[in-house]
């Protein structure tokens, strides 16, 4: 498992770093696989769940991004994990940082990005 954490300025909107990291993770040859939301007078949270099929691995992977907005900066979550393949039945890490280094560039293609936490 591997995990990034940042925190985008609140000059950017909820909805535009949304569509731009579902926009830039399908484009990397991630597919949408879920998504939920929930909003309230004081809050919305966007979580989507995207999955690659690693050839080197020979295995499926990951991406659960989960973004959180209170009015003011957003965070966003984003963990990758891969899956049990090479017909072994055991856990091939192979990808998991890769899958993750699509988000983690993209996010900093934001100005003003925070990075909390990263590994």
């Amino acid at each position: 498992m591997a995990k990034f954490e940042c925190v985008f300025p609140s000059g950017y909107s909820f909805n535009d770093i949304l569509q731009y990291f579902h926009t830039h993770l399908t484009k990397n040859h991630g597919e949408c696989t879920g998504s939920s939301d929930y909003s309230s007078e004081r809050a919305r949270v966007a979580v989507r769940v995207y999955e690659r099929y690693s050839l080197m691995g020979d295995n499926y992977l990951s991406l659960t991004l989960t973004l959180v907005n209170d009015g003011g900066d957003t965070f966003a979550s984003a963990i990758s994990a891969a899956g049990r393949g090479g017909g072994l039945g055991i856990s091939i890490h192979w990808g998991e940082d890769k899958f993750l280094e699509i988000f983690s560039d993209g996010a900093n293609m934001f100005q003003g990005m925070r990075v909390l936490e990263k590994g």
